[in-house]
C-alpha cells in the first residue's frame, strides 16, 4: 500500500494577505482617470477665476471694498458777496447746519433707538417715518433730511449726542444772509431759493438756453429732475438766484463745490474726513448803488405807491432804485411777512422802476420838442398861440391853463408845459405818429435799456395807426403807449449828456475772493457819439433852457418846488392819467451845463407832479450834493431867482 505524503495546507490570514495592485481591478481604471481629470479641471477653473479677480477686476473690487468704508460728499461753496459802491455789505452768508438720517448698515433695533432720541428734536418727522415702517414700508436708502438751516445753538445738542446716534449726519452749510433791512433792496438784489423745476427753467432762460422741453418734463418725476440737474452742475437742495442780481449773476455768485471722503464704520458712523478738493467761494459783486441814497429814497416814498430812480448822468450807473411798496430779500427764505407780501393788492413783488409801465405825461414834451426840431418840423423861432382850447373832430382838447397861455415858442412851451403848443406840433405842423415813434425809439423808449437785471419791460408802442385825437395826445405823453420810469430816466440822461449809448447798470465790477478784478464796466466804443436825433447846438440849448426854466423861472411848472439856483436843475413835471388815477411825475438832471445826476420819480395817484414827485426829486438831489447832511445846510433850499423869458 502506497501512501501519498501529507502536505499541510497553508492558511493565510487577512493581515498576511499581500496588497492587491490596480491591475488586479481593471474595471476601476477609467473611473480613476475621470476623477483625476475632473479634479484638475476644477482646479484650473478656480485658478482662472482667481486670476480674473486679482488681475483683471482687482482695481474695481478694491474700489468697491473701499467705498463701503469711504463715503464721498460735497463741500458747500459760499455764494459771493454783494457790496455797495462804498463797500457796505448787502449780501453775505452765514454758517448753518443740515441734519440727515440714513438707514444703511443699521439693524431695526438701532433704527428704533436712534428714532427714540431724534423724536425729542424732530417729533413730526420721526412720527411719519415710524408710521411708514409700521406699515411695512422701508425708508429709502439715500439719506433723508431731518432739518436744514439750523443755527449753532439749535444744532449743538445733536452734535453732543452724535456718537450715540448711528445713521445721523450733521453737515455744515451756508445760508444766504441780507444784513440790510428796510432799504428797498429786494427788487435789486433778488433772493435765492432751493432749486426746483420752475426756477431752474428761469435760470436757463436767463442764460440763453432753450427751455421748450426739458428732460424732467418728459419723464415727469423728481428723480428724473435730480438726474438732469447734474448736467447743469446742481444737486437737489442747492440754492439758486430767483430774482434780481442773484439771478442775473448766478454763475459769478454760485461758487464751485469741493469734495471730501468720509471714513465710516459698519454703522455708518463717521471716523475721519479727507478733503479731495477745497470749495471755491463765489465772486464778489461791487455795485454802483449808494446805500445812503437808496435808504433816503425809501424814506421819501414812505407808504406811497411809485418808484424813484437815481442815475449817474455821465455813465448810466444806478445810484438808487426803489419801488414802493418793497420787500426785503430775506423774507422769501425766512417766511417773515412773506404771505402779506404775496397777497398785497399793491403788488410789492413788481419792480415799478423797470417793469411797470405808465403814460409819462408832460415829461415827454422835451423829447417831442427835440424830435420836432431835429426833423425840421419846428424851428427855435416857431410860435403857436394858446387860447386854452384846441378843437378837433367835434371834441375840444384843453390846456392846463384854461384861459390859455398866449404865444409860445419851444422854450416857453416847455417851461409852461403848454398842451396846445404840442397839439399843434403833432397835428398842425405835421410831426405825426411815424416821426414821433422814430424819435422816441432814438431816445431809447420802446426797447430794453440793457440794465443788468432780469424782467425789464420794453414798454409799448401804439401798435396801430391811431386816430387824430390820439395823435395829438402822443405829443403830451398820453394815449395808447407807455414806458417805464427807468426808460424815461435813461432818455433824460442821454439828453443831458448828449450821448447815444448810455446804458444803465448796477454792477461796477466783479472781484475774486482775494480782491482781484475779474471784470469791470467800461463804456462802449461809440460812447461819445451824440444822441439821435441830431440837434444843432442852438436847438439843443433851447430845449435845455426850457427845462432849466421849469425849476428856475417864476412861470415854470416846478418853480414853487424851490430847487436851489446853484444846482442848475433842468427838469420837467408831469401829470398823467393812468387807469383812473392821476400819476405825478418829475424827472430832472443837474447841473444842466455838465449833468452829474439824473433823478426820476413817479407816484401813482399822486396828482400834480409839482406837488408830489418834484419835491422828492429835490430831496434826492440834496442828499446827493450834500451827502450825510440831513437836514440840508442852511441856504441850500433858498428860493430860485427868476430868469428873463425868451421871446
Amino acid at each position: 500500500m502506497t501512501h501519498e505524503p501529507i502536505v499541510p495546507k497553508l492558511v493565510v490570514t487577512e493581515q498576511e494577505r499581500p496588497p492587491r495592485e490596480p491591475r488586479d481591478f481593471p474595471h476601476f481604471a477609467p473611473r480613476l482617470r475621470f476623477l483625476a481629470l475632473a479634479t484638475a479641471a476644477m482646479l484650473l477653473v478656480f485658478l482662472a477665476q482667481l486670476a480674473q479677480i486679482q488681475l483683471v477686476h482687482g482695481a474695481r473690487y478694491a474700489a468697491a471694498a473701499e467705498s463701503s468704508m469711504f463715503r464721498p460728499e460735497r463741500i458747500a461753496a459760499p455764494r459771493g458777496l454783494i457790496l455797495d459802491r462804498h463797500g457796505t455789505l448787502l449780501a453775505s452768508n452765514r454758517v448753518v447746519f443740515d441734519v440727515s438720517f440714513s438707514r444703511v448698515g443699521l439693524t431695526r433695533a438701532e433704527i428704533d433707538a436712534t428714532f427714540g432720541q431724534l423724536a425729542v428734536w424732530f417729533p413730526s418727522t420721526v412720527a411719519r417715518w415710524q408710521s411708514q415702517m409700521a406699515q411695512g414700508r422701508r425708508l429709502p436708502r439715500r439719506p433723508q433730511t431731518l432739518a436744514r438751516g439750523l443755527t449753532m445753538a439749535e444744532a449743538a445738542p445733536i452734535l453732543e449726542r452724535l456718537p450715540t446716534l448711528p445713521g445721523v449726519t450733521v453737515r455744515e452749510a451756508f445760508q444766504r444772509h441780507y444784513p440790510v433791512q428796510g432799504a428797498g433792496l429786494g427788487h435789486v438784489l433778488g433772493y435765492v431759493r432751493d432749486v426746483n423745476p420752475s426756477n431752474l427753467r428761469t435760470l436757463l432762460r436767463q442764460a440763453g438756453v432753450e427751455t421748450g422741453s426739458l428732460p424732467w418734463d418728459q419723464m415727469g418725476s423728481m428723480r428724473a429732475f435730480a438726474n438732469a440737474l447734474r448736467q447743469y452742475g446742481y444737486e437737489l437742495g442747492d440754492a439758486v438766484g430767483v430774482q434780481g442780481l442773484e439771478l442775473a449773476y448766478e454763475q459769478e455768485l454760485r461758487g464751485i463745490k469741493g469734495r471730501e471722503r468720509i471714513l465710516t464704520d459698519a454703522h455708518s458712523q463717521e471716523l475721519h474726513r479727507a478733503i479731495v478738493h477745497q470749495a471755491e467761494p463765489g465772486h464778489t459783486l461791487r455795485l454802483t448803488l449808494d446805500l445812503d441814497l437808496q435808504r433816503h429814497a425809501v424814506k421819501l416814498l414812505g407808504d406811497q405807491i411809485g418808484a424813484i430812480v437815481a442815475m449817474d448822468a455821465r455813465t448810466g450807473a444806478i445810484l438808487a432804485m426803489v419801488s414802493s411798496p418793497h420787500f426785503d430779500s430775506d423774507q422769501p427764505m425766512t417766511g417773515r411777512g412773506w404771505a402779506d407780501v404775496v397777497t398785497n393788492p399793491a403788488r410789492p413783488l413788481v419792480n415799478r422802476a423797470m417793469r411797470e409801465v405808465y403814460n409819462p405825461g408832460s415829461t415827454l414834451k422835451p423829447l417831442v420838442a427835440m424830435g420836432a426840431l431835429a426833423e425840421d418840423i419846428l424851428s427855435t423861432r416857431t410860435h403857436f398861440s394858446c387860447s386854452g382850447r384846441f378843437p378837433m373832430g367835434g371834441f375840444t382838447f384843453r390846456c392846463d391853463n384854461r384861459w390859455g397861455c398866449g404865444s409860445n415858442d419851444v422854450r416857453s412851451a416847455i417851461r409852461r408845459s403848454c398842451n396846445i403848443f404840442f397839439y399843434n406840433t403833432m397835428y398842425t405842423a405835421g410831426f405825426g405818429q411815424r416821426r414821433w415813434e422814430r424819435v422816441m425809439r432814438g431816445c431809447g423808449l420802446f426797447g430794453l435799456t440793457g440794465i443788468d437785471l432780469p424782467g425789464e419791460s420794453p414798454g409799448h408802442l401804439p401798435g396801430r395807426d391811431v386816430y387824430p385825437g390820439e395823435v395829438i395826445q402822443l405829443g403830451i405823453g398820453q394815449g395808447p403807449f407807455d414806458a417805464t420810469p427807468l426808460q424815461m430816466v435813461t432818455a433824460y440822461a442821454r439828453l443831458g449828456s448828449n450821448r447815444r449809448r448810455l446804458t444803465p447798470h448796477l454792477v461796477e465790477r466783479v472781484e475774486s475772493v482775494l480782491g482781484k478784478i475779474l471784470w469791470q464796466w467800461t463804456p462802449p466804443d461809440d460812447w461819445d457819439e451824440p444822441l439821435e436825433p441830431l440837434l444843432t447846438e442852438e436847438e439843443r440849448e433851447v430845449v435845455l433852457q426850457g427845462m432849466l426854466d421849469v425849476t428856475q423861472h417864476e412861470q415854470g411848472t416846478g418853480w414853487r418846488v424851490r430847487f436851489p439856483r446853484a444846482w442848475n436843475v433842468a427838469g420837467k413835471t408831469g401829470t398823467a392819467q393812468n387807469r383812473g388815477l392821476i400819476d405825478a411825475w418829475f424827472i430832472g438832471f443837474a447841473p444842466v451845463e455838465d449833468p452829474k445826476i439824473v433823478v426820476g420819480c413817479v407816484v401813482e395817484g399822486g396828482g400834480h407832479g409839482a406837488d408830489t414827485a418834484a419835491p422828492l426829486v429835490r430831496e434826492m438831489m440834496g442828499a446827493y450834493f450834500y451827502p450825510g447832511q440831513s437836514p440840508l445846510p442852511a441856504g441850500a433850499l433858498t428860493p430860485a431867482a427868476s430868469s428873463p423869458e425868451s421871446g
